[in-house]
């Protein structure tokens, strides 16, 4: 873990600083001492649906024959 972070943080070091600003978004609230901003509800269903397919439990629409 240790070395793929360190190869992130280089690789974010050789970004324009405009660049790196925009990172600043991805790190989390707790990193930067401030707190986290609330999921929209849209993001909230989002996860959800991450955590569902994470465990499969999400069927597909398309039928196997076509995948």
């Amino acid at each position: 873990m240790a070395g793929l972070l360190e190869r992130a943080l280089d690789a974010v070091r050789d970004l324009p600083a405009a660049a790196r600003d925009g990172i600043v978004g991805a790190v989390p609230a707790g990193a930067r001492d401030e707190a986290p901003a609330p999921l929209t509800r849209d993001a909230r269903a989002a996860v959800s649906v991450s955590k569902a397919a994470v465990r499969g439990e999400l069927a597909s629409e398309v039928p196997p024959s076509a995948v």
